[in-house]
């Protein structure tokens, strides 16, 4: 048994990794915006208000008497007017708070810190599948903040009893899950034809109940101490077979458009005019037309090589229980 510090346990992936620590047998401290404690089933967490996360952050209190930190709080990538514009935001939350949670935990003696960074810190995809061994070289403003963070955590736990873990996950998809995939499931579940029939882009995802049991892994097995991993399912899925079995799974018949390229990134274009004429996103722009057209493949066999570790879900469950779950939802 551990005693285990959640940030951003009120999250997509907090709401799923406090349930799964309780099961597991430890005791959890769950960090969240005051008015945002999510319900989490039997588990029995011990919730800590935490107002804005910044380099002047008080988590002494957090921190205090725990043995292990899982760090998912953060500012989380956004599209839409003046999402690249925000530098400075996100680097006051995902640079600086992440380094002063470090700080916190060091002279603490936190045993482990687990940090879930993202595969946007390694930049554009080249068309080589992304390891540990890849450059960094983030091309967004979000990428650049959880970079950062990373740096913060290995500079000032480079000596002493606290070691670290980090990993850069893809998209996160799962029951609730926001982002993209929430969108695309939308626009199936309307029956709206997408103008993805040409596109020939393959990508690694990971489902969130596979991320919680790496997680729960990454607080006590000694191959993640001071280690980086890239991780996902352990299978890339081509665009169009994702949203075919997405569609299969609501009941829908999938509506692929061969549509050429440049049309698509001609709508993105835009998309990014209506925005900047609304104020306010669209649901569509560059960024995501840049992302349903092209590839990112993740090649994790270091972490289930170095952990002893198999994704105990299969894909295609993964997609199965998000798409059923957003159906009852509805």
């Amino acid at each position: 048994m551990m005693r285990v510090l959640v940030t951003g346990a009120s999250g997509f992936v907090g709401r799923h990794l406090v349930p799964a620590l309780v099961d597991g047998g430890h005791v959890v401290r769950a960090t969240c915006r005051p008015g945002r404690r999510a319900p989490l089933g039997t588990g029995a967490a011990e919730w800590t208000p935490l107002h804005d996360i910044t380099s002047e952050t008080e988590w002494a209190v957090a921190v205090r008497g725990v043995d292990a930190v899982v760090h998912l709080a953060g500012l989380a990538h956004q599209i839409g007017p003046g999402a690249e514009t925000r530098e400075s935001e996100f680097q006051r939350v995902n640079a600086r708070g992440t380094e002063r949670l470090a700080e916190a935990s060091r002279r603490a003696g936190v045993r482990r810190v687990v940090m879930v960074s993202s595969i946007a810190v390694l930049g554009p995809y080249q068309g080589t599948p992304f390891t540990e061994a890849s450059p960094c070289a983030p091309d967004t403003a979000y990428g650049r903040s959880k970079l950062e963070g990373e740096s913060a955590i290995r500079r000032l736990l480079a000596e002493g009893e606290t070691d670290w873990c980090i990993l850069r996950p893809p998209l996160v998809y799962g029951p609730g899950n926001p982002g993209n995939m929430a969108r695309l499931l939308r626009l199936i579940q309307r029956g709206l034809p997408l103008p993805l029939g040409r596109i020939e882009a393959s990508r690694s995802y990971i489902y969130v109940g596979n991320l919680t049991d790496l997680l729960v892994r990454c607080l006590t097995h000694p191959a993640a101490s001071r280690r980086i991993f890239v991780v996902d399912d352990g299978e890339p899925v081509a665009t169009q077979t994702l949203i075919r079995l997405l569609a299969g799974y609501a009941g829908k018949a999938a509506c692929l458009v061969p549509v050429w390229p440049w049309v698509l990134r001609a709508l993105g274009r835009a998309g990014d005019h209506l925005q900047g004429l609304l104020g306010r996103s669209v649901g569509f722009d560059s960024y995501a037309i840049d992302r349903l057209m092209g590839s990112l493949v993740i090649d994790s066999r270091a972490v289930q090589s170095a952990l002893e570790w198999t994704p105990p879900y299969r894909q295609e469950a993964g997609l199965r229980s998000t798409v059923q779950t957003a159906l009852e939802a509805t």
